[in-house]
């Protein structure tokens, strides 16, 4: 046989086995995810997580004016010293959101132990 009818047929070989594990393996291993699925949140999950929002709405009291849109029920992500504020964002696809307003609060080092000081870093 020559070699480049060898080269196909195992080609095809590998091929019908990979089809066949598709279809029929994968299926079996790896449920459809349901992106529509929505998980109803108990009462008291809810009110934790308001608690928590408060907690950490309360420790930026301090950087913002009474009035500020950053001390009502902002959008918080966070990791390590950085915390970004946001009131809504839009995904605009490719990997880009739109935050609007946004702002971005570096927390000082926590070698500081004053409290006040590390406020006024």
């Amino acid at each position: 046989m020559p070699r480049v009818l060898r080269i196909a047929v195992s080609f095809a070989i590998v091929l019908v086995a990979y089809w066949a594990y598709a279809l029929v393996a994968v299926p079996l291993i790896e449920p459809q995810a349901d992106p529509h699925r929505a998980e109803r949140i108990s009462v008291l999950d809810q009110e934790a997580a308001q608690r928590q929002l408060d907690l950490r709405v309360e420790a930026l009291k301090g950087l913002f004016p009474a009035d500020a849109w950053e001390l009502k029920n902002p959008k918080i992500l966070e990791t390590g010293r950085v915390k970004l504020l946001t009131q809504e964002y839009r995904n605009l696809g490719g990997g880009r959101l739109e935050l609007l307003p946004c702002t971005i609060v570096l927390m000082p080092d926590e070698s500081v132990v004053d409290r006040k000081q590390r406020e006024r870093q």
